[in-house]
């Protein structure tokens, strides 16, 4: 199965399906935000753990999806952590590694500095997932509408979002097409298909999106793309004070937090 079915199957089966999508973009926004903005680790380890409970306790996603959700992130980051501590002079020694005629010496700051990062990472991946995995895509921008988000900034992530799974499924058309005709027998012929595939695979998604755009005009697409009521409930008061009182909750924690290091 597509992974735009995978993500859309959990959004409308799970159990935060039916609250407000407004009321999970507030909240997963001002995760976001608190998360940036944080510069200690604890707020941002404090927003990770409760996203993943939230994901996976109340929403009921299975541990093994949100798992394998997390891993591209943290394939990306883990090399960079290992290494930043490595690459920061100044502060306290605490590990000194000699490699062949060069000595790398790993500091307090260093290390600080990349728990900081792993802490945001995941902490922002979680507050993203949140959103992913609860609620339905159409929901999530029928949403951003009605909080007057402005309306070509919505339409253009939609377009992205839209296009970035066709430029996926052009990529898997094109890998397979390759793999059949034996394009990775060799070590050779694998940089040659993969150079192939890199050079036409633009020129494809480009034509898909030519097509694509032609068949909105046919429809009558004069600019602006319509919006059904679908996703648009209204925000109550109770889930609207516990979203306002868990963002000034982080806030809080954070301005606490803000000088305390883990190292």
């Amino acid at each position: 199965m597509h992974i735009e079915h995978v993500l859309e199957s959990y959004a409308h089966s799970g159990r935060l399906s039916s609250v407000a999508p407004q009321l999970k973009l507030l909240l997963a926004g001002s995760a976001l935000v608190t998360t940036v903005f944080s510069t200690s680790p604890v707020a941002p380890i404090f927003i990770f753990l409760a996203m993943s409970t939230a994901l996976l306790l109340l929403a009921g996603i299975p541990l093994r999806v949100y798992l394998a959700a997390l891993a591209a992130p943290a394939s990306f980051t883990l090399p960079v952590v290992l290494l930043m501590p490595f690459f920061i002079a100044s502060g306290e020694p605490l590990l000194t590694v000699k490699l062949f005629s060069h000595t790398f010496v790993a500091t307090r700051e260093g290390l600080n500095e990349a728990l900081l990062l792993a802490s945001r990472v995941l902490a922002g991946s979680a507050s993203l997932f949140f959103i992913i995995f609860t609620t339905p895509t159409a929901a999530i921008f029928a949403a951003m509408r009605s909080l007057r988000i402005p309306a070509l900034f919505v339409e253009m992530c939609m377009l992205i979002y839209r296009f970035l799974f066709v430029l996926i499924d052009e990529a898997e058309r094109m890998l397979k097409a390759q793999k059949i005709r034996l394009g990775y027998a060799s070590y050779r012929r694998s940089f040659d298909s993969f150079a192939l595939l890199a050079s036409n695979l633009f020129l494809r998604s480009y034509l898909r999106s030519e097509h694509a755009f032609a068949a909105l005009e046919a429809r009558g697409y004069r600019g602006n793309l319509e919006f059904s009521e679908f996703g648009r409930a209204r925000l109550n008061l109770s889930g609207t004070l516990l979203v306002t009182t868990f963002s000034a909750l982080l806030a809080a924690l954070a301005y606490v937090t803000r000088n305390l290091e883990l190292v």
